[in-house]
């Protein structure tokens, strides 16, 4: 058998891969225009979504090929800004080269502060992420460290913060809430030095109020009549532990709070003494708190536990009344 090749056959079998590999460079190379071509027309519409919002957005640094490598993200005060896929790493807000379809990042610059009405952190150690679920937020974590902010009592600080908000399949409007603070301190509570506090619950209605920026979206829902079931407030001292569960409601017409539950403290007399109690007075009435609650535990420890009620904005404890509860159009 002849296994020889002529030449016009070689000849040919080359043209032929030669054809081949043309065609092969050339179905790349349109192909990359297309995918630049697509990533080029969805940049432009959502930066014209964008400016039609007033936000301004600038390209810092060219990358291969002329590509944005990095954008400089400029917000007028006030205005909301939903970003959706797009990767921050940043001081003013700077982000990377988009990433469409993904989660939300946002990571803090090595200095400058993020300032707002209710709350500023160090943006060196800010860190948020967002996960989408279809139209809605699936999930929104947040954490800092070197934060300081306001309560409806008094000014924070803490060492250290997470929150945490988990999107309900079952339930679109609730939300499930998550915060920890680690190394918290309060002139309202300088006495026990520095806390650990968790706060959760079942946030009724919140998502509807997520499509601003964070400070509009939980004044609208106070405002509204915010509701938080399945409520747990976990305080750990040095020397207390404490523990309050319950459900609270605003109501919307005056914004004052209302709730009621249980709370339990595990050492009564340092609570008391935290609070300015003087050592002659304290066994005296540490006996009489004993015996408006009963006997529980909190983490293992032995504890008092109490009922408590909120009802238009004053706080009682075993009936006894604390103190009053600004209304919500206060905390503002």
């Amino acid at each position: 058998m002849n296994t020889e090749t002529s030449p016009g056959k070689a000849s040919l079998a080359l043209r032929r891969l030669a054809i081949l590999v043309v065609a092969v460079v050339a179905l790349v190379v349109a192909g990359a225009f297309a995918a630049r071509s697509v990533f080029s027309q969805k940049l432009d519409e959502a930066l014209d979504r964008l400016a039609g919002r007033g936000i301004r957005v600038e390209c810092a640094e060219r990358g291969l090929e002329g590509f944005p490598a990095r954008f400089e993200i400029v917000c007028p005060q006030g205005a909301s800004l939903v970003l959706s896929g797009l990767r921050l790493e940043t001081s003013a807000l700077r982000t990377a080269t988009p990433l469409w379809d993904t989660d939300l990042i946002l990571a803090g610059a090595d200095s400058g502060r993020l300032e707002t009405p209710l709350i500023s952190a160090d943006l060196s150690t800010l860190r948020a992420s967002l996960r989408r679920q279809g139209t809605r937020i699936g999930r929104l974590s947040v954490t800092s460290a070197g934060l300081t902010g306001t309560t409806p009592l008094a000014p924070v600080e803490a060492a250290s913060m997470e929150v945490h908000l988990l999107g309900r399949e079952e339930a679109p409007a609730d939300m499930q809430l998550a915060l920890r603070a680690g190394g918290l301190r309060t002139p309202a509570l300088d006495r026990l030095g520095a806390m650990d506090l968790v706060v959760s619950g079942l946030a009724r209605g919140l998502s509807a109020h997520l499509g601003g920026n964070l400070d509009a979206a939980l004044a609208g829902w106070l405002r509204q009549g915010a509701r938080l079931d399945e409520a747990l407030l976990l305080v750990r001292t040095g020397a207390v532990t404490m523990r309050a569960e319950g459900a609270l409601a605003v109501d919307p017409a005056d914004g004052l709070l209302s709730g009621e539950g249980t709370l339990a403290v595990t050492d009564i007399a340092a609570l008391l003494r935290s609070f300015g109690l003087d050592d002659e007075r304290l066994p005296a009435i540490a006996a009489g708190a004993a015996l408006a609650g009963r006997p529980g535990e909190v983490d293992g420890q032995p504890a008092l536990v109490f009922e408590y009620r909120i009802a238009d904005g004053r706080l009682s404890v075993a009936g006894f009344q604390l103190f009053d509860i600004p209304p919500v159009q206060d905390w503002e």
